[in-house]
Protein backbone atom coordinates (compact mmCIF):
# COMPACT_ATOMS: atom_id res chain seq x y z
CA UNK A 1 0.00 0.00 0.00
CA UNK A 2 1.69 3.61 -0.93
CA UNK A 3 2.16 6.47 1.79
CA UNK A 4 -0.60 8.50 -0.33
CA UNK A 5 -3.39 6.16 0.37
CA UNK A 6 -3.08 6.05 4.14
CA UNK A 7 -1.72 9.54 5.10
CA UNK A 8 -1.83 13.15 4.06
CA UNK A 9 0.47 15.17 2.39
CA UNK A 10 2.24 17.00 4.74
CA UNK A 11 2.73 14.03 6.70
CA UNK A 12 4.15 11.86 3.63
CA UNK A 13 6.61 15.13 2.71
CA UNK A 14 8.10 14.33 6.49
CA UNK A 15 8.18 10.76 6.67
CA UNK A 16 10.18 10.75 3.32
CA UNK A 17 12.44 13.47 4.44
CA UNK A 18 13.28 11.06 7.10
CA UNK A 19 13.36 7.93 4.62
CA UNK A 20 15.52 10.03 2.23
CA UNK A 21 17.98 11.26 5.30
CA UNK A 22 18.14 7.49 6.47
CA UNK A 23 19.33 6.33 2.63
CA UNK A 24 22.07 9.04 3.16
CA UNK A 25 23.40 7.68 6.21
CA UNK A 26 23.40 3.96 4.77
CA UNK A 27 20.88 2.96 6.99
CA UNK A 28 19.08 1.65 4.58
CA UNK A 29 17.66 1.38 0.92
CA UNK A 30 14.62 1.50 -1.47
CA UNK A 31 13.38 -1.51 -3.24
CA UNK A 32 10.56 -2.79 -5.09
CA UNK A 33 11.08 -6.33 -3.99
CA UNK A 34 10.88 -6.75 -0.26
CA UNK A 35 10.00 -10.20 -0.72
CA UNK A 36 13.62 -10.59 -1.46
CA UNK A 37 14.42 -10.25 2.75
CA UNK A 38 14.36 -13.56 4.39
CA UNK A 39 11.61 -13.39 7.44
CA UNK A 40 13.27 -13.99 10.49
CA UNK A 41 12.23 -16.23 12.90
CA UNK A 42 11.46 -14.59 16.41
CA UNK A 43 10.86 -17.27 18.33
CA UNK A 44 14.01 -18.85 18.63
CA UNK A 45 16.91 -18.36 21.40
CA UNK A 46 19.62 -20.17 19.06
CA UNK A 47 22.60 -19.10 21.88
CA UNK A 48 24.22 -22.38 22.22
CA UNK A 49 26.22 -21.64 25.62
CA UNK A 50 24.62 -23.05 29.07
CA UNK A 51 26.10 -19.97 31.03
CA UNK A 52 26.44 -16.58 28.58
CA UNK A 53 27.79 -14.43 31.06
CA UNK A 54 29.60 -13.74 34.22
CA UNK A 55 30.12 -11.73 37.52
CA UNK A 56 32.88 -12.30 39.84
CA UNK A 57 33.48 -9.94 42.34
CA UNK A 58 36.69 -9.49 44.64
CA UNK A 59 37.21 -7.31 47.90
CA UNK A 60 39.90 -7.66 50.11
CA UNK A 61 38.13 -10.57 52.35
CA UNK A 62 37.84 -12.73 49.24
CA UNK A 63 39.23 -15.90 49.08
CA UNK A 64 37.17 -17.77 45.79
CA UNK A 65 39.89 -19.20 43.56
CA UNK A 66 39.25 -17.08 39.86
CA UNK A 67 41.33 -20.14 38.53
CA UNK A 68 38.97 -22.94 39.56
CA UNK A 69 35.60 -20.35 38.74
CA UNK A 70 37.22 -19.52 35.45
CA UNK A 71 37.42 -23.44 34.78
CA UNK A 72 33.58 -24.22 35.47
CA UNK A 73 32.59 -21.55 33.35
CA UNK A 74 34.30 -22.64 30.54
CA UNK A 75 32.96 -26.16 30.83
CA UNK A 76 29.76 -24.44 30.30
CA UNK A 77 30.61 -22.18 27.40
CA UNK A 78 30.97 -18.46 29.30
CA UNK A 79 31.87 -15.89 26.79
CA UNK A 80 31.61 -12.80 28.71
CA UNK A 81 33.01 -12.12 32.03
CA UNK A 82 33.50 -8.87 34.21
CA UNK A 83 35.56 -8.85 37.37
CA UNK A 84 34.89 -6.37 39.50
CA UNK A 85 37.77 -5.29 42.27
CA UNK A 86 35.99 -3.29 44.81
CA UNK A 87 39.91 -2.49 47.00
CA UNK A 88 43.29 -1.64 45.87
CA UNK A 89 45.05 -5.51 44.35
CA UNK A 90 49.23 -5.13 43.11
CA UNK A 91 50.08 -5.60 39.37
CA UNK A 92 51.21 -8.80 40.01
CA UNK A 93 48.22 -9.98 41.62
CA UNK A 94 46.22 -8.71 38.57
CA UNK A 95 48.56 -9.92 35.89
CA UNK A 96 48.67 -13.29 37.39
CA UNK A 97 44.59 -12.98 37.11
CA UNK A 98 44.81 -11.91 33.01
CA UNK A 99 47.25 -15.00 32.82
CA UNK A 100 44.45 -17.44 33.44
CA UNK A 101 42.44 -16.29 30.31
CA UNK A 102 45.17 -17.07 27.91
CA UNK A 103 44.23 -20.30 27.09
CA UNK A 104 40.53 -19.98 28.40
CA UNK A 105 37.45 -19.63 25.84
CA UNK A 106 36.00 -16.18 27.30
CA UNK A 107 35.94 -13.79 23.94
CA UNK A 108 35.01 -10.51 26.20
CA UNK A 109 36.58 -9.19 29.73
CA UNK A 110 35.62 -6.39 31.32
CA UNK A 111 37.54 -5.43 34.42
CA UNK A 112 36.65 -2.79 37.24
CA UNK A 113 39.84 -1.84 39.30
CA UNK A 114 40.18 0.53 42.12
CA UNK A 115 42.71 3.43 41.21
CA UNK A 116 46.41 2.38 42.98
CA UNK A 117 50.04 3.47 42.39
CA UNK A 118 50.31 1.69 39.13
CA UNK A 119 47.00 1.93 37.83
CA UNK A 120 47.90 4.60 35.45
CA UNK A 121 47.17 5.59 32.46
CA UNK A 122 50.48 4.19 30.08
CA UNK A 123 50.50 1.51 32.26
CA UNK A 124 46.53 0.36 31.38
CA UNK A 125 47.37 1.19 28.09
CA UNK A 126 49.60 -1.09 27.59
CA UNK A 127 47.74 -3.54 29.46
CA UNK A 128 44.96 -3.16 26.66
CA UNK A 129 47.34 -3.59 24.14
CA UNK A 130 48.79 -6.77 25.14
CA UNK A 131 45.28 -8.22 26.02
CA UNK A 132 43.10 -8.09 23.46
CA UNK A 133 40.09 -10.05 24.98
CA UNK A 134 40.13 -7.08 27.59
CA UNK A 135 37.04 -4.97 25.85
CA UNK A 136 36.42 -2.65 28.61
CA UNK A 137 38.40 -1.51 31.85
CA UNK A 138 37.27 0.82 34.51
CA UNK A 139 39.62 2.28 37.10
CA UNK A 140 37.30 3.39 40.18
CA UNK A 141 38.72 5.98 42.95
CA UNK A 142 40.71 7.99 40.41
CA UNK A 143 41.99 11.37 41.22
CA UNK A 144 40.96 12.51 37.30
CA UNK A 145 38.23 11.43 35.05
CA UNK A 146 39.48 10.19 31.54
CA UNK A 147 37.44 8.28 28.45
CA UNK A 148 40.00 6.74 26.67
CA UNK A 149 39.07 4.19 23.09
CA UNK A 150 41.47 2.30 21.56
CA UNK A 151 39.85 0.29 18.71
CA UNK A 152 37.36 -1.80 20.11
CA UNK A 153 38.51 -1.53 23.47
CA UNK A 154 37.67 1.10 26.06
CA UNK A 155 39.85 3.03 29.46
CA UNK A 156 37.40 4.39 31.65
CA UNK A 157 38.99 6.29 34.44
CA UNK A 158 36.05 7.91 37.03
CA UNK A 159 36.95 10.08 40.29
CA UNK A 160 33.69 7.75 41.71
CA UNK A 161 34.94 4.97 44.74
CA UNK A 162 32.50 1.39 43.80
CA UNK A 163 32.81 0.50 47.01
CA UNK A 164 30.47 -2.62 46.36
CA UNK A 165 27.93 -4.24 44.30
CA UNK A 166 25.32 -1.95 45.15
CA UNK A 167 27.42 -0.10 41.78
CA UNK A 168 25.02 -1.85 39.16
CA UNK A 169 21.26 -2.19 38.22
CA UNK A 170 21.91 1.33 36.75
CA UNK A 171 19.33 2.04 33.53
CA UNK A 172 20.45 4.81 30.34
CA UNK A 173 20.54 4.91 26.70
CA UNK A 174 24.20 4.52 27.15
CA UNK A 175 23.27 1.22 28.13
CA UNK A 176 20.72 0.15 25.27
CA UNK A 177 21.85 -2.49 22.64
CA UNK A 178 20.17 -2.30 19.35
CA UNK A 179 20.98 -5.55 17.67
CA UNK A 180 19.06 -8.36 16.53
CA UNK A 181 20.62 -11.09 19.09
CA UNK A 182 19.47 -9.16 21.93
CA UNK A 183 16.29 -7.94 20.65
CA UNK A 184 15.33 -11.45 20.21
CA UNK A 185 16.78 -12.43 23.49
CA UNK A 186 14.52 -9.50 25.23
CA UNK A 187 11.12 -11.20 23.64
CA UNK A 188 11.41 -13.88 25.23
CA UNK A 189 14.02 -13.86 28.10
CA UNK A 190 15.53 -11.48 30.96
CA UNK A 191 18.22 -9.52 29.15
CA UNK A 192 20.30 -8.90 32.34
CA UNK A 193 19.78 -12.40 34.38
CA UNK A 194 19.37 -14.71 31.19
CA UNK A 195 22.11 -17.52 31.34
CA UNK A 196 24.16 -15.67 33.84
CA UNK A 197 26.00 -17.08 37.26
CA UNK A 198 27.57 -14.62 39.44
CA UNK A 199 29.63 -14.98 42.56
CA UNK A 200 29.98 -12.27 45.15
CA UNK A 201 33.19 -11.33 46.89
CA UNK A 202 31.89 -13.37 49.88
CA UNK A 203 32.54 -16.64 47.44
CA UNK A 204 28.46 -16.85 47.41
CA UNK A 205 27.00 -18.10 43.82
CA UNK A 206 24.35 -16.17 42.95
CA UNK A 207 22.06 -14.36 39.55
CA UNK A 208 23.30 -11.34 40.40
CA UNK A 209 26.11 -10.45 43.59
CA UNK A 210 23.58 -7.82 44.90
CA UNK A 211 20.92 -10.29 45.00
CA UNK A 212 20.03 -12.03 48.51
CA UNK A 213 19.36 -15.58 47.25
CA UNK A 214 22.49 -17.49 47.05
CA UNK A 215 22.88 -21.21 45.72
CA UNK A 216 25.79 -21.91 47.68
CA UNK A 217 29.28 -21.12 48.37
CA UNK A 218 32.19 -21.48 45.50
CA UNK A 219 34.42 -23.28 47.85
CA UNK A 220 32.15 -26.24 47.91
CA UNK A 221 30.08 -26.07 45.12
CA UNK A 222 30.25 -26.50 41.42
CA UNK A 223 27.97 -23.84 39.34
CA UNK A 224 26.85 -26.46 37.13
CA UNK A 225 25.24 -27.50 39.84
CA UNK A 226 23.38 -24.87 40.82
CA UNK A 227 21.65 -24.85 37.29
CA UNK A 228 19.79 -27.57 38.34
CA UNK A 229 18.17 -25.59 40.83
CA UNK A 230 14.54 -24.46 39.28
CA UNK A 231 14.86 -21.26 41.55
CA UNK A 232 18.02 -20.43 40.01
CA UNK A 233 16.54 -20.16 36.52
CA UNK A 234 13.32 -18.86 37.57
CA UNK A 235 14.36 -14.90 37.07
CA UNK A 236 16.34 -16.09 33.18
CA UNK A 237 12.56 -15.82 32.00
CA UNK A 238 11.19 -12.71 33.40
CA UNK A 239 11.03 -10.06 30.07
CA UNK A 240 10.58 -7.14 29.69
CA UNK A 241 6.73 -7.53 28.38
CA UNK A 242 6.10 -9.33 32.45
CA UNK A 243 7.35 -6.17 33.97
CA UNK A 244 5.25 -3.25 35.23
CA UNK A 245 5.73 0.51 33.23
CA UNK A 246 8.52 -1.23 31.38
CA UNK A 247 6.23 -3.23 29.33
CA UNK A 248 4.61 -0.21 28.35
CA UNK A 249 7.97 1.30 26.98
CA UNK A 250 8.95 1.95 23.48
CA UNK A 251 12.72 0.92 24.47
CA UNK A 252 12.25 -2.18 26.47
CA UNK A 253 13.74 -4.70 23.45
CA UNK A 254 17.26 -2.32 23.37
CA UNK A 255 17.20 -2.15 27.23
CA UNK A 256 19.26 -4.18 29.73
CA UNK A 257 16.89 -5.05 33.04
CA UNK A 258 17.64 -4.81 36.90
CA UNK A 259 15.95 -7.43 38.93
CA UNK A 260 18.22 -6.77 42.14
CA UNK A 261 16.79 -3.30 42.17
CA UNK A 262 13.11 -2.29 41.69
CA UNK A 263 10.58 -0.16 42.52
CA UNK A 264 8.39 -1.63 44.69
CA UNK A 265 10.59 -4.72 45.54
CA UNK A 266 8.18 -6.91 43.52
CA UNK A 267 10.20 -8.66 41.09
CA UNK A 268 7.82 -7.35 38.58
CA UNK A 269 7.89 -3.96 38.76
CA UNK A 270 10.30 -1.20 37.29
CA UNK A 271 13.74 -1.46 37.89
CA UNK A 272 14.77 1.64 40.57
CA UNK A 273 17.47 3.42 39.27
CA UNK A 274 15.18 3.72 35.74
CA UNK A 275 14.38 7.44 35.69
CA UNK A 276 12.80 7.00 32.12
CA UNK A 277 8.89 7.33 32.00
CA UNK A 278 7.29 6.28 29.06
CA UNK A 279 3.92 7.55 29.52
CA UNK A 280 5.54 11.52 29.13
CA UNK A 281 8.20 10.47 27.18
CA UNK A 282 10.84 11.84 29.75
CA UNK A 283 14.14 11.40 31.48
CA UNK A 284 13.86 12.65 34.96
Amino acid sequence: MSLSKIIDNKKKSDILEILHYLKEQDFGFFTSEPENFPNIDFSLNDFPEIIKNSIIDFDKNSEHDLRSILNQLSELGCLTVELRFFDAITQEIFLKYLSYFKTSPVRTLNIVLKYSSWTTCKNMDQILLTNKRLSKVIVHNSPKKLLQKLNHQILIFTTENILDASCCGNISPYYFQSNIDFYKEALTSNTCLDKKVCVDSGGNIKNCPVMKSSYGHISNTKIKNCLDNEHFKKLWQIKKDDIEICKDCEFRYICPDCRAFTISGDIYSKPKKCSYDPYTNLWN
